[in-house]
């Protein structure tokens, strides 16, 4: 099934396109993150193992979000964006570190 085949006829404007390609765009933005986190987590010579457990369950619900975000469902792609935003803010390196 093509992704445009969730949304009914009439219903794939300009708006809805961006707000699903934002989510998209948010999704890998979250999930980027978590990969540079969780190479942090495991250099060294003692590697944070919970950390990384954590990192890699976290990753792969983001993963999932990402491969079953439906355009045709704008209530949910908002709710993503907004948790993207969220974690994103959250996961941001205190300032004055790379």
């Amino acid at each position: 099934m093509a992704i445009l085949d969730a949304i009914p006829p009439g219903e794939w404007d300009e708006e809805r396109a961006f707000s699903y390609e934002s989510a998209l765009g948010l999704l890998a933005q979250v999930i980027s993150r978590h990969s540079r986190l969780l190479m942090e987590a495991q250099e060294g010579p003692e590697p944070d193992q919970g950390r990384v457990d954590l990192l890699l369950r976290r990753q792969a619900e983001f993963v999932h979000r990402q491969r079953t975000l439906s355009p045709g469902d704008p209530e949910r792609v908002a709710s993503v964006s907004r948790e993207c935003v969220r974690v994103l803010r959250d996961l941001q390196p205190p300032t004055g570190e790379g």
